[in-house]
């Protein structure tokens, strides 16, 4: 559990970098060769460190067999503890679950969000918790696809059910066509 718990910490820490929209494009003559180098091996790096973390996360997650028929019940109930929907889903639960609490985790918050949404940004999911209320429904989306996971898997683990995730995450909401905020 201890283990769990850091590589999740972890993964929330390396996530937030790669959810966090990249600079405007800087002006070569600012930035000597020299540093652009040394750039660019710290964010090969940081990459790196990031499939390092996902293949961490993949070998603790049970493999489901291949030949085994899925059912009607497992795909209500994964074994992740929460329940991954696309955008369309996820309209019709917003629109028949007006208890429905969502919370966008990524640090862009102000830049667009699902309507409705609330900002609790990962890297302060877990110290925010008692803000929200376990007992009622969750949907939990980033920019990508590692917050957007952490962030449902800590809900579970903190007894929140259910929980849902944006398959797509915020650019699949957009690219249906559906309506958000800024």
């Amino acid at each position: 559990m201890k283990k769990t718990i850091w590589v999740l910490g972890l993964v929330a820490v390396l996530v937030l970098a790669a959810c966090t929209p990249a600079p405007m494009e800087m002006e070569k003559e600012e930035a000597p060769m020299e540093e652009a180098v040394v750039e660019e091996a710290a964010m090969e790096e940081e990459m790196q460190e990031d499939e390092m973390a996902a293949d961490e996360m993949a070998e603790e997650a049970p493999m489901a067999d291949a030949e085994a028929p899925v059912t009607e019940m497992e795909m209500e109930e994964p074994e992740s503890g929460y329940v991954e929907i696309d955008a369309l889903e996820a309209q019709v639960l917003m629109e028949s679950t007006p208890n429905l609490v969502i919370i966008d985790v990524s640090p862009v918050y102000d830049q667009g969000h699902l309507p409705g949404a609330i900002s609790i940004p990962l890297s302060q999911l877990e110290g925010r918790l008692s803000e929200l209320d376990p007992a009622q429904p969750h949907l939990v989306y980033c920019h990508g696809d590692g917050p957007a996971i952490a962030g449902a898997e800590l809900l579970v683990a903190n007894g929140f059910s259910p929980v849902y995730r944006l398959l797509g995450n915020y650019a699949g909401w957009v690219n249906a066509g559906l309506p958000v905020e800024k």
